[in-house]
Parts: C-alpha cells; sequence; structure tokens
C-alpha cells in the first residue's frame, strides 16, 4: 500500500519545517494505525524530491542531506515504546 504524502508536509519553504511537520504527522499515524515495513519512506522521498538538488554538493545542499538522513534514520528506528507518554523522569534525552 503506498502511503499519501500531505500536502501540509510540502508546502512549506525549507526542509526543516517539512521534517517538523512530517514527523508530526508520521507519529500521529504511528499511534494510529502502527508502524509498518518501510514508515515514513514516502515522506523522506517526497521531501528529497521537492528540497535536495542531486547534482549540488555546496555546503548547504549536504547540511539539507544531513537533516534529511537523519529524518530517515528516525523514522526507520521508530518505536511504538518510542511514543508512549512517559513521566519526565523516565524520558531519555538524546542529549544526556
Amino acid at each position: 500500500m503506498t502511503q499519501k504524502v500531505s500536502k501540509a508536509i510540502l508546502n512549506v519553504s525549507r526542509i526543516d519545517t517539512a521534517i517538523k511537520k512530517a514527523k508530526e504527522v508520521l507519529v500521529k499515524r504511528a499511534k494510529k494505525s502502527g508502524i509498518t515495513e518501510n514508515f515514513g519512506r514516502a515522506e523522506v522521498d517526497a521531501i528529497r524530491e521537492k528540497f535536495i538538488n542531486p547534482s549540488d554538493f555546496s555546503n548547504d545542499e549536504l547540511k539539507k542531506r544531513s537533516q534529511l538522513t537523519a529524518f530517515s534514520d528516525w523514522a526507520a528506528s521508530l518505536s511504538l515504546e518510542d511514543l508512549e507518554d512517559k513521566p519526565a523522569s523516565k524520558r531519555i534525552s538524546m542529549f544526556d
């Protein structure tokens, strides 16, 4: 089944905003329907198509690629356990 990408994700002018919106959409979808194989792949591909110029390797484009890779890794490793509401003292921060 192919997932349709929300227009709200792509109706922005910056990649970081698109990624933020995509994360919100994916979290809602995961809570409602669970996580399936290739979860978030359609969003990653749509964001890549809109924001990444495959022939540009400037610093700005490399930064965009890095942001997209981090988002793709987040979506690929997301689990339902990550979405459970946890008390603040039990939350694990990636900055700890």
